[in-house]
């Protein structure tokens, strides 16, 4: 994402949050990685040793799945392509379509913002008792997986937020649809 158009004070914290968009979808990419070399490792351990890997199932549902899920949320509207409906989009003016687009975010920021407090709420709570599960006789601390969902969805906040200044400044391009509205 460019600077390009955007005043010059807001630049650094675009630039601040594009990075850290950056990094969760790096994180998110990584537990795929993992939870795949992960998944074959306990698969050739059942056939070659007959038993699977301690705490595989915990991990890979507690921890890569919750990643792949929620890290890389921010990075996804940044590109515009979460899932819309356009049935009527492609018939609004674009002056129509950008404050369809602005409403869409405004209630984006407030659900995920929501999402976000709860589950910091949560994963508090989680830390504090030292939350951990027990798998094949192995204690397993889960505590740490609960902070995945609020850094995913509040990097997704920080980016609607900016966003949405984006549009009460006039910095959006002109758009023909709302997937590039979305993208801008």
């Amino acid at each position: 994402m460019t600077t390009q158009g955007r005043r010059p004070g807001i630049g650094r914290l675009w630039a601040t949050i594009d990075r850290l968009v950056e990094i969760l979808m790096w994180g998110g990419g990584i537990a795929v990685l993992l939870m795949m070399t992960h998944v074959t490792a306990d698969v050739i351990s059942r056939a070659v040793l007959g038993g699977s890997l301690p705490g595989t199932t915990l991990i890979v549902s507690e921890y890569y799945m919750v990643a792949c899920a929620f890290l890389p949320l921010a990075y996804t509207e940044r590109l515009g392509q979460h899932i819309t409906m356009d049935a009527l989009s492609g018939r609004l003016a674009p002056r129509a379509l950008r404050v369809q687009a602005a409403c869409g975010h405004a209630v984006t920021l407030v659900v995920f913002a929501l999402l976000t407090y709860s589950a910091w709420l949560t994963a508090m709570k989680k830390y504090k008792l030292g939350a951990f599960d027990m798998e094949s006789g192995l204690r397993l601390y889960v505590w740490p997986a609960y902070w995945l969902l609020p850094a995913g969805c509040g990097a997704l906040c920080l980016l609607v937020a900016m966003r949405l200044i984006q549009f009460a400044t006039g910095n959006l391009p002109p758009a023909a649809s709302h997937s590039e509205v979305g993208a801008a």
